[in-house]
């Protein structure tokens, strides 16, 4: 383990399975039913993707009950809690804002959106799909994966966005370009 993946473990919580580098980490994890997650926020934009089960979720002091194809995108100091009602399957990519092209982060920021949908069956296997390459794309680190993890993450964000129906917002003048 490098320096730099030290560091980033003892910032965050890091559970088996987890990849790091190239500024984002992902896990894979199945969380029993009961498994609670205490009100908190990060200092990097998380994407949650529930594949299975259910689970009561307290985003920035809305209660929602998200099951299987339920994804969330957390910007920076939103406020979040989880508790499992059933096992679930819960696939999280935790990444640097600067990991993105920036006019993509610079939509993520803006205050009023909330990315958040629940994908169909078809876009589910799709999206899973996606995050299973992004792991074993940096786990093996075949040429060029740097590149095609960002690109994959970006599609599996962009999805979000098109699902929210996003599409009466438009970026400020003063985001980030």
């Amino acid at each position: 383990m490098n320096k730099k993946q030290l560091e980033i473990k003892q910032i965050f919580p890091i559970e088996t399975n987890t990849y790091l580098k190239d500024g984002f980490i992902i896990t894979d994890e199945i969380k029993p039913k009961g498994t609670y997650f205490p009100p908190h926020s990060h200092d990097h934009f998380e994407l949650e993707l529930i594949s299975d089960g259910l689970v009561e979720h307290i985003y920035n002091d809305t209660l929602y009950i998200d099951k299987k194809g339920s994804i969330h995108i957390f910007t920076y100091n939103d406020i979040h809690s989880l508790k499992m009602l059933e096992d679930t399957r819960i696939i999280k990519i935790r990444f640097d804002p600067n990991f993105l092209q920036p006019q993509l982060t610079g939509f993520l920021l803006i205050p009023t959106i909330c990315p958040m949908c629940r994908f169909d069956e078809k876009d589910l296997a799709y999206a899973v799909h996606q995050a299973e390459i992004i792991k074993s794309e940096q786990e093996n680190e075949p040429d060029f994966y740097d590149i095609r993890t960002k690109h994959l993450i970006s599609d599996i964000i962009i999805m979000i966005l098109r699902y929210s129906d996003i599409s009466s917002f438009s970026l400020p003048s003063d985001a980030i370009q």
